[in-house]
């Protein structure tokens, strides 16, 4: 198993930067996921970690091999920096047989045909196929070419394990089943592995670290809890899980709403919030309706859908929509919002 590092990389797309000063470490047999929306740079880090994309500067080494150093030049090919890369679409040969897929990095190798034959079999083995060995890819469903790619990859052990985006092909019963299934796999084989996605679900269920990015910068990097319950911006407070912000006025250990309701603010360290203007975000689990009208704050259900064991509520409050999930649906109308102090997060306006 391999550490691989990352150190203020910068990435360059006809002169305009897409990756700005990114540096991580994601240390042997770790999960790491690169998330953020399209065009935040995470897909172009992955590509230039895969040699597929060649940085302006910066630093990338697995262990002890360095891939690119900006500051003395060396740059090592694609081929040979021992990496395993699955692609959003997958991209098996159609011509070949799926023992003919996996077995074809060995050939390129120049690995003897017994030795070949037996570390395919090996690795159909892990990923569940070596049953559909003689069949060819438009015989397979989508996830059944998942693992096909997967296996072709681990055949040859590479130090490092790239997924770009490879579940979004999926329909979503089989992309849950799918998560499932690649996070034991990887458990299993112990590989270093980047995960680039835009799927905060994909992202919090698979990782032992996120990392988001906007405009080609890491704006946090933590666990998932501490990405989903203290994010450190609005802007990641939003990406990251559903979130509603309520403008209110700090004041006193109290936050004022617009239409004059007080909120009473979590007792939090750093000392206490400066008075002024901010944003106060609430997740939905934050939330309850209640029936007792002094027990929080006034309110109006606007809609409920039904979600499957539990009703998703949209009211408004203090005349901004906030999303609210309980287990029984409210009517439309009047209602209490309760709300839990130590759940909210305040930001700057």
């Amino acid at each position: 198993m391999t550490d691989l590092a990352v150190t203020s990389l910068v990435v360059h797309y006809s002169g305009t930067p897409a990756v700005r000063e990114v540096s991580f470490t994601a240390r042997s047999g770790e999960w790491v996921t690169l998330l953020g929306p399209s065009g935040c740079g995470k897909s172009t880090t992955l590509s230039a970690i895969a040699g597929l994309e060649r940085p302006v500067s910066g630093r990338i080494a697995a262990g002890d091999k360095v891939f690119f150093d900006g500051g003395t030049g060396a740059w090592l090919e694609a081929e040979r920096r021992d990496l395993g890369l699955v692609f959003q679409s997958y991209a098996l040969w159609p011509h070949m047989s799926v023992e003919q897929n996996c077995a074809y990095p060995l050939k390129l190798r120049r690995v003897g045909r017994v030795e070949r034959r037996e570390k395919v079999r090996e690795a159909l083995g892990l990923v569940g196929m070596e049953a559909y060995a003689d069949r060819y890819p438009h015989q397979l469903s989508g996830g059944q070419q998942q693992r096909v790619a997967l296996a072709r990859t681990l055949v040859y052990r590479p130090k490092v394990l790239l997924l770009d985006e490879p579940l979004s092909n999926l329909d979503a019963r089989v992309r849950e089943k799918a998560r499932d299934w690649l996070k034991d796999l990887q458990r299993k084989v112990g590989l270093t592995t980047i995960f680039v996605t835009h799927d905060q679900v994909e992202a919090l269920a698979l990782s032992d670290r996120i990392i988001v990015m906007e405009q080609g910068r890491i704006v946090q990097d933590g666990t998932p809890v501490e990405i989903y319950e203290r994010p450190t911006s609005r802007f990641v407070a939003d990406f990251v899980g559903t979130m509603s912000f309520v403008p209110a006025r700090i004041g006193d250990g109290k936050a004022r709403l617009a239409d004059g309701q007080w909120l009473a603010l979590p007792a939090r360290g750093g000392g206490p919030r400066p008075p002024g203007e901010a944003v106060i975000a609430l997740r939905p689990e934050a939330l309850e309706l209640v029936e007792d009208a002094r027990a929080g704050l006034a309110t109006e259900v606007v809609a409920a859908s039904y979600l499957g064991g539990r009703y998703s509520h949209l009211v408004t409050l203090a005349g901004v929509p906030v999303h609210v999930e309980s287990e029984r649906a409210f009517p439309p109308g009047p209602a209490t919002l309760s709300v839990k102090p130590e759940a909210l997060l305040v930001f700057p306006n």
